[in-house]
């Protein structure tokens, strides 16, 4: 700690622990009292509650009555909204290991949400494909993706475990998604879906919806989304 520098103290403690979290601790440890940080830093015990009280206001260390502060696990930051880049890129990007399991994929009727969102007839079939989404093994997302069956009749052929829909789409039948339209908003666990994510009934989630698009406007997905609000955060940047 640099007591004669430009720097305030309280902002090279907040620094410097929210440094050590991610070096040193893992999800579920306990942090350090803050008589001993206290002590280490040679710093007043204001200062080192102003800092742990930012780190609990960001959710990386949690304060328990009479037990003490632990760490928190850490929200996966995501680009969803500003990226048309598949689930698996964008995790493998930020150096962790997705990976997915395939729960349900059929074809049948088409229901009055598609008939709305992919711009299709009451008579005509769509496939169905649900998918639990997983970080590094911990189940994360569940996905309920609705594709027109009279785009892609053999789309049920590939396993959708080990393989990208929107690669699949782009490569093997000319449906490049190049454009979405996402809603987001805010829901609760239902029994099946806490069971499936490994939350508590009635745990808030993240619903959003998309409709992706061709170039030429087409829609060939449509998808309801429930992400676990404990373990993402979404980030967009805009620029004027």
């Amino acid at each position: 700690m640099d007591k004669d520098g430009p720097v305030p103290l309280y902002y090279q403690l907040l620094n410097d622990l929210r440094a050590r979290v991610s070096r040193e601790f893992n999800p579920g440890d306990l942090f350090p009292t803050e008589e001993s940080l206290c002590t280490q830093y040679g710093v007043s015990r204001t200062t080192v509650r102003a800092a742990i009280d930012v780190l609990a206001r960001e959710n990386i260390l949690k304060r328990v009555r009479g037990k003490g502060t632990y760490v928190q696990e850490q929200k996966i930051e995501q680009n969803f909204f500003q990226n048309l880049t598949s689930f698996s890129h964008e995790i493998r990007v930020k150096g962790m290991t997705p990976s997915t399991k395939v729960i349900e994929f059929n074809s049948g009727p088409a229901t009055e949400e598609d008939v709305f969102a992919l711009n299709v007839s009451l008579d005509s079939s769509v496939f169905r494909l649900k998918r639990l989404r997983f970080i590094n093994d911990q189940p994360v997302v569940l996905v309920i993706t609705h594709v027109p069956y009279a785009l892609c009749v053999s789309l049920d052929s590939y396993n959708f475990e080990n393989e990208s829909l929107y690669e699949v789409l782009e490569r093997n039948f000319s449906l490049p998604v190049a454009m979405a339209r996402r809603e987001v908003e805010v829901t609760q666990a239902s029994k099946d879906l806490a069971t499936a994510l490994q939350v508590k009934r009635g745990t808030p989630l993240l619903l959003v919806k998309t409709t992706a698009y061709t170039r030429e406007k087409t829609a060939i997905e449509y998808s309801v989304a429930y992400y676990r609000g404990d373990r993402n955060r979404f980030v967009v940047e805009l620029e004027r």
